[in-house]
């Protein structure tokens, strides 16, 4: 078994092909080529500076939450549970999205797990589904013009479908 401490394999894991020079080259100077290696090769005994870990995080090309974490578990610090952990799935970029949308991804998650549940034999009660995600789930397939979609997106806000084709009488 190795003694390999969490910020040592999570650049082994992220680093792909690079070496530790190609990190440093690629972080702009931030962080040296020795700082790399001690990460990986000694017992880390305080956080490093923001300075190195933001060239790490350009260097790897890798989100900051994550190195953050690395460095923080290898000093066995508890950040509590609202940090991300092992078990969280950090979806990044989705706090560019609307709020419905995120809505959206954060239901569909609690789906997801509910699931799960069912099948390894949980009895938890049904998660609530919203209106919009109880209209995407009863709506059938849009053909291949979109039509069908269009309809009933015209059906929802009350107006008259412009449909010209003669694929369905009016």
């Amino acid at each position: 078994m190795t003694n390999e401490t969490p910020i040592a394999a999570y650049i082994n894991a992220h680093r792909g092909e690079l070496t530790y020079t190609d990190i440093a080259k690629r972080s702009g100077g931030q962080i040296t080529r020795a700082q790399i290696s001690s990460y990986t090769t000694r017992p880390l005994k305080d956080m490093p500076t923001t300075k190195a870990m933001r060239g790490l995080i350009q260097g790897l090309g890798v989100p900051a939450h994550e190195v953050v974490l690395a460095f923080a578990r290898s000093l066995e610090t508890d950040l509590g549970s609202g940090a991300p952990g092992a078990h969280d799935l950090v979806v990044h970029g989705a706090a560019d999205l609307p709020s419905e949308s995120q809505r959206l991804i954060v239901n569909t998650a609690k789906q997801l797990l509910w699931w799960q549940d069912q099948v390894e034999g949980g009895d938890s009660d049904t998660p609530e589904l919203t209106p919009e995600q109880l209209r995407l789930a009863a709506q059938d397939a849009p053909d291949e013009s979109g039509a069908e979609q269009e309809r009933a997106r015209l059906d929802e806000r009350g107006e008259e479908s412009q449909d010209t084709g003669n694929d369905e009488p009016a």
